[in-house]
């Protein structure tokens, strides 16, 4: 018996091979260990990546789940029940691909852990994207304990990076707790960018919103104060959408984060 294709061994793993096409891959799975090896990383690899779009992917709105079970699901189609032939597999193809599976479980895993910044402006300044920031992130961890002044790494595509720097703490109207983050490029200390993140009743902190900043490709750069002063204008309309207070003192700021939020 001539042994399946990585592209027969995928379908395997994803369900969607016939009953007799199965029966045909299991059989060859019992001898070859090489092949189970294979189907057992694309296994993981799969289940790793379902964990990784868990956190970072929100759920959907239960209205558009129900729409979309409401949407009727036409006939099966009729797939033919004769015997499939394996081509030859050619030598070390196998070996080759479980190394590319290994290097896939490796950038999977490292999505779950990087905050990715976007480029926006054509000044290319860095931008925090909007919405949820993935826990046990650099910037996550920051959010959570970190005092104002203090940074964490951020990267994004194509290798741009920068530093995520704390600027002030808030309460917004909902009596959620908020922070600002100013965001430089590269090793420069001008901010690019500057945003708003406020932490859930879980423990969960979010991005609600990013602006790009004058002087951050450059040009010369404006005096910066951070939010809760007179002179936030970038952030202004975003700090009165969230009904943001005034900025926490030091020693606040202090008793808030040993108190754990509350």
């Amino acid at each position: 018996m001539t042994a399946p294709t990585e592209e027969t061994l995928n379908a395997y793993v994803d369900g969607e091979l016939s009953a007799d096409e199965r029966r045909l891959v299991e059989a060859h799975l019992a001898v070859d260990p090489d092949a189970r090896a294979f189907v057992e990383t694309l296994r993981r690899v799969n289940d790793l990546a379902a964990e990784a779009m868990a956190e970072l992917v929100p759920p959907a709105p239960q209205a558009l789940i129900d729409r979309i079970n409401a949407i009727p699901v036409p006939p099966p189609v009729q797939r033919a029940t004769e015997p499939i032939a394996f081509p030859v597999r050619r030598a070390r193809q196998t070996t080759i691909s479980y190394y590319a599976m290994a290097a896939s479980v490796v950038l999977v895993a490292a999505a779950a852990l990087t905050y990715v910044l976007k480029v926006g402006s054509p000044r290319d300044a860095l931008l925090l994207a909007k919405g949820n920031v993935p826990l046990g992130s650099a910037v996550a961890e920051l959010l959570e304990g970190g005092r104002s002044g203090q940074s964490a790494p951020v990267s994004a595509p194509g290798s741009a990076t920068g530093q995520a720097m704390l600027a002030a703490t808030f309460q917004d109207q909902a009596g959620r707790y908020c922070r600002e983050l100013e965001v430089s490029a590269g090793a420069t200390e001008t901010p690019a960018s500057a945003s708003i993140a406020c932490r859930s009743t879980e423990g969960a902190w979010s991005i609600e919103g990013s602006v790009a900043l004058a002087g951050a490709s450059g040009d010369a750069a404006p005096d910066y104060v951070p939010s809760g002063s007179s002179n936030d204008e970038p952030l202004g309309p975003l700090l009165q959408s969230l009904g943001m207070g005034k900025a926490l003192s030091t020693s606040e700021e202090d008793g808030v984060i040993s108190r754990k939020w509350r």
